[in-house]
């Protein structure tokens, strides 16, 4: 059974940061993300993102709500999964997150392949990046 993923509430982030913050940081790097640690910090602390975890926090997601003019989407902005569990096992509780918040959609990049076949009716946009 794939364990419950839990809301850390944005006064309680600064106890778990401790826990989080390599993994986030290993992310950053790996992916070459142009936030900081801290960046995530204080999003997370202000409440502009919010922290689901595992009780032990092996694995976790980072969730936006950003503001758009046809319906609120699920943003998963970082994700951490050290659980052993394949990642489509939370699939279920990620879309009870966005029912719950009032989302239309639950969005995400990845550059992994395979989410089309995993995730029925999941569409698929591409998204183009570009140094200058």
């Amino acid at each position: 059974m794939t364990e419950a993923l839990t809301m850390i509430l944005p006064e309680d982030v600064r106890d778990v940061w401790p826990t989080v913050r390599g993994r986030i940081a290993a992310i950053q790097e790996a992916c070459d993300e142009p936030w900081l640690p801290e960046d995530v910090f204080n999003e997370l602390v202000n409440a502009q993102a919010f922290l689901w975890g595992t009780e032990d926090l092996k694995g976790f997601l980072i969730l936006q709500v950003p503001p758009q003019p046809y319906g609120r989407e699920l943003h998963c902005w970082i994700c951490c999964n050290e659980t052993g569990e394949p990642p489509l096992a939370y699939w279920e509780q990620l879309l009870g997150i966005a029912r719950d918040n009032q989302c239309v959609r639950i969005t995400f990049e990845t550059d992994r392949k395979g989410f089309q076949r995993a995730i029925p009716g999941l569409r698929h946009r591409h998204f183009y990046s570009a140094e200058v």
